[in-house]
C-alpha cells in the first residue's frame, strides 16, 4: 500500500476553519510512512502525524531511545484500504505514552478538555482498514525527557518536588527522579508517577549522622536555640558533600543516567552536587525550585544583587522594615553564609568532580548562571516580602494543593460539636509536639481550657500521653487531614509551625494563622505573616498561659465580628483565586517553553557579567568623589594660602606703623 502525503509548515496551529498551507506533497510506501521532526504529514484521510525515526528508519515509537519525542495528530475521516484485521487486535496494537488535555475541534463542534492519545506509531494505524473514523484535530505539542534531583531534606521539600514530576508526567513527559538520600527518615518518594524512581544511599558516612541535628534532636523549643545553629549546617554540608562523592562515583548509575540524554534538570537549591552531576550527565538547560521562600542564592544565580538592608535573611525573623541594629546584624548574617559557608562549600563540590573528571572540569557558578533557564519559588508574591526579582523567577506557591474534601468520622463531630468553631494545632513533619517541655505543654492545655466554646485538634504524636487527659474541648490525634479540616467553614484559626506550605494552605481557604516558628525559614515565614496582618506571631520564648490566650483572643476575637487577621485572610484568599494563572498552569507551561528554547539567555542580568567594583558603580562614583574631595582640598588649600597672604600683608603693615 503507499499513501499519498501532504507536506505542511511545522507545528501549524489547529485551524477551525479551512485547510492548513500545502508547501509540497510526496508518495511513500506504507512501511516508510517516517517524517522528519517538526514537519507535519497529512495522509489520505486527513491522518496528521508527527515523530522521529532511529538510525535504521524504524518509527522512533518502537524506540525507547526516541519515546519523547514522538507526537500523533489525528484529523477528521480517515478510511485506509488494506487487509482485514481482528477489530479485537485496536486496542492492542495503540502504543500508548500518555494522556494530556488539550482543546480540540471534534465532529464540528467545539470540544474542549478532550482527553487524546498521543505518541503511537502511524505504522500501527493500518488496523482500522476499511473503517471511517471522526477524530479531533488539536494544537501540535511535543514530549520531553526531565531528570529530577530530589535530596531528602525533609518530607514537605521531598513531597514538592514529586508535585513538579507528577505533574510533568500527566502532561504526557518522561520523568526520572533521583532521590539522595541525607536524612534516613524521609521515606517518601514523592511522587507516584514517574517513570523511574532513584534512591541513592551513600556508603562512605553513618547513615544516621543527620539524625544528630540540633532541629531533629527536640532541643527546638529551647528560648535560647539558633534559628539555624553552625553545627548543624557543619553536619549537613558534611553529609551533603560524601553522599556527593559517592554518588559521582557509582558509575553504572551515572552511565545509565547519561544515556537517558535528557532535556532538562530540575533541582531544588540547597547544595552544589546537583550543578556538577547535570554538567556530568550532558543536561544543558536547568531548572531551580525552592520548598522554602526566594532567597539570595536564587538572586546570585541570575544575576540580581542581593540588598541586605531591605531583603531580610532567611534565617532570621526580621521584617523587611528593620531597625538600624536589626539590618547591621541581617548584613553580617548574609556575609557570613555567603563568603564562610557557601564560598568554602562551592570549592568542596568541585573538587569531587575535578578530582574524577578532571582539573578542567567547568566552575559551579559559571555553570550554573549559564545553564538556568528558570527558578521557581515555592511561594505567593502577594504574601512574601516584595524585592527586586528577574524575568527568570516565577512564584508558584500552591502547587498541587490537594483538593479539599467534606469531613467524616470523628473529625466530622469534632466540627459539629463546636458552639463557635475548631482551631487546628500541628507543629508539621519535623518538630513533634510530643518534645515540647512539660511546663509549656500546661500553658497550651490551661490557655485551651479557657475558650470552651471551641473545639481544639492537637496534631500529637502520643495522643494517649497521661497530660492531655480531662480536656474536655481537647482533641488529639497522630494525623489530621490539614486540608479538609482548613477548607471547613468551623474552621477559626490555625497554630502552625509556619513551614511555608501549612502558611499557604492556611491563607489558601482564608484562615487566619497563630504563627509559632521553631527553626530554619521558619522565623521568617512568621514574619511576613504579622507584617500582612494575616496572622499573629507567639515567640516561643515567651509560651506562657497568658501569651497563648492573648494569642487566641487576638485571632478569634468574640466569635461574632471578624478580626483584622480573618479579614486580611480571606482577602489574601481572594487574591489567590484570582491570580491570571494557576501554579500547575505557571510550572507546565514555563517548564515546557524551556524545554523547548533552552537556558534563555536573553533573559539574563548582564550584572553576572560585571565585576564587583561595576556593579556597585564604584568606578563611577569613585571617580566623582576623588575629583569632589581634590576639588575641595583645593579650594581650602587656596583658602589658606589667600588666608596667609592677607595674614602677612597685616603683619607687615603691622610692623611699618
Amino acid at each position: 500500500m503507499t499513501v499519498d502525503l501532504l507536506k505542511l509548515k511545522s507545528n501549524p496551529r489547529a485551524p477551525r476553519h479551512g485547510k492548513p498551507e500545502e508547501i509540497g506533497w510526496s508518495t511513500l510506501p506504507s512501511d516508510e510512512l517516517t517524517v522528519a521532526p517538526d514537519v507535519v504529514a497529512s495522509a489520505t484521510g486527513h491522518l496528521v502525524v508527527v515523530h522521529e525515526a532511529d538510525s535504521v528508519g524504524r518509527p522512533a515509537t518502537m524506540n525507547r531511545k526516541f519515546l519523547h519525542r514522538s507526537v500523533l495528530f489525528l484529523g477528521s475521516e480517515i478510511l485506509l484500504r488494506t487487509k482485514k484485521v481482528k477489530v479485537g487486535q485496536r486496542r492492542q496494537t495503540l502504543f500508548r505514552l500518555g494522556e494530556r488535555r488539550a482543546d480540540a475541534l471534534f465532529c464540528g463542534r467545539d470540544c474542549r478538555n478532550t482527553d487524546f492519545m498521543f505518541g503511537n506509531c502511524v505504522g500501527e494505524m493500518r488496523v482500522f482498514q476499511n473503517s471511517s473514523f471522526l477524530l479531533s484535530l488539536i494544537t501540535l505539542c511535543s514530549s520531553y525527557k526531565f531528570f529530577i534531583y530530589t535530596p531528602t531534606l525533609g518530607h514537605s521539600h521531598v513531597n514538592f518536588m514529586g508535585k513538579i514530576a507528577d505533574l510533568l508526567v500527566d502532561a504526557g513527559h518522561y520523568v526520572v527522579v533521583l532521590i539522595p538520600i541525607h536524612d534516613p527518615d524521609v521515606h517518601s518518594n514523592g511522587t507516584t508517577k514517574a517513570h523511574r524512581v532513584i534512591r541513592f544511599e551513600g556508603h562512605t558516612l553513618d547513615k544516621t549522622l543527620w539524625r544528630s541535628v540540633q532541629f531533629k534532636g527536640g532541643k527546638q523549643f529551647d528560648p535560647n536555640a539558633e534559628i539555624m545553629s553552625k553545627n548543624d549546617l557543619k553536619i549537613m554540608y558534611t553529609v551533603y558533600h560524601y553522599v556527593c562523592k559517592d554518588l559521582i562515583n557509582d558509575d553504572a548509575l551515572i552511565e545509565s543516567l547519561r544515556a537517558e540524554k535528557f532535556d532538562v534538570g530540575i533541582t531544588e537549591k540547597h547544595d552544589y552536587c546537583e550543578v556538577g552531576l547535570f554538567e556530568t550527565l550532558g543536561i544543558k538547560t536547568t531548572i531551580i525550585t525552592s520548598a522554602v521562600p526566594f532567597y539570595y542564592k536564587m538572586q546570585e544565580i541570575v544575576g540580581l544583587q542581593h540588598s541586605p538592608f531591605i531583603e531580610p535573611s532567611i534565617f532570621t525573623s526580621f521584617s523587611d522594615e528593620m531597625t538600624y541594629m536589626e539590618r547591621l546584624r541581617n548584613i553580617m548574617r548574609f556575609h557570613m553564609y555567603r563568603y564562610f559557608i557557601d564560598d568554602k562549600n562551592i570549592a568542596a563540590r568541585q573538587s569531587i568532580f575535578r578530582e574524577k573528571f578532571g582539573a578542567d572540569f567547568p566552575g559551579f557558578k559559571d555553570l550554573e548562571y549559564r545553564t538556568t533557564a528558570i527558578i521557581f519559588v515555592n511561594s505567593l508574591e502577594m504574601l512574601e516580602f516584595a524585592r527586586p526579582i528577574s524575568h527568570k523567577i516565577i512564584y508558584m506557591g500552591g502547587l498541587g494543593l490537594a483538593k479539599p474534601k467534606a469531613l467524616t468520622g470523628k473529625f466530622l463531630e469534632i466540627s459539629q460539636s463546636a458552639k463557635k468553631g475548631v482551631v487546628l494545632l500541628s507543629l508539621g513533619s519535623i518538630v513533634k509536639s510530643t518534645d515540647m517541655p512539660h511546663q509549656t505543654k500546661l500553658a497550651f492545655l490551661e490557655a485551651i481550657a479557657r475558650f470552651p466554646e471551641y473545639n481544639f485538634i492537637w496534631k500529637y504524636d502520643n495522643p494517649e500521653d497521661e497530660i492531655l487527659k480531662n480536656h474536655s474541648n481537647l482533641y488529639a490525634t497522630k494525623w489530621v487531614p490539614q486540608v479538609d479540616v482548613l477548607a471547613n467553614s468551623k474552621t477559626k484559626a490555625f497554630l502552625t509551625h509556619c513551614g511555608l506550605n501549612s502558611v499557604t494552605e492556611s491563607v489558601f481557604f482564608g484562615k487566619p494563622i497563630l504563627a509559632l516558628p521553631i527553626f530554619a525559614d521558619q522565623p521568617h515565614n512568621a514574619a511576613f505573616v504579622q507584617k500582612r496582618k494575616v496572622g499573629y506571631y507567639i515567640k516561643k520564648g515567651n509560651l506562657t498561659a497568658e501569651s497563648i490566650e492573648d494569642a487566641f483572643r487576638a485571632v478569634l476575637g468574640d466569635g461574632k465580628t471578624k478580626t483584622i487577621y480573618t479579614q486580611n485572610a480571606e482577602r489574601m484568599r481572594d487574591m489567590i483565586k484570582e491570580r491570571p494563572f494557576t501554579s500547575e498552569q505557571l510550572v507546565l507551561r514555563w517548564t515546557e517553553y524551556v524545554a523547548k528554547f533552552g537556558a534563555l539567555p536573553e533573559m539574563n542580568i548582564y550584572t553576572r557579567e560585571m565585576q564587583w567594583y561595576q556593579t556597585y558603580m564604584l568606578d563611577i562614583y569613585g571617580p566623582i568623589l576623588l575629583t569632589i574631595i581634590v576639588l575641595i582640598a583645593s579650594i581650602l588649600a587656596t583658602i589658606r594660602k589667600i588666608v596667609r597672604v592677607v595674614l602677612s600683608l597685616f603683619e607687615s603693615k603691622a610692623k611699618k606703623d
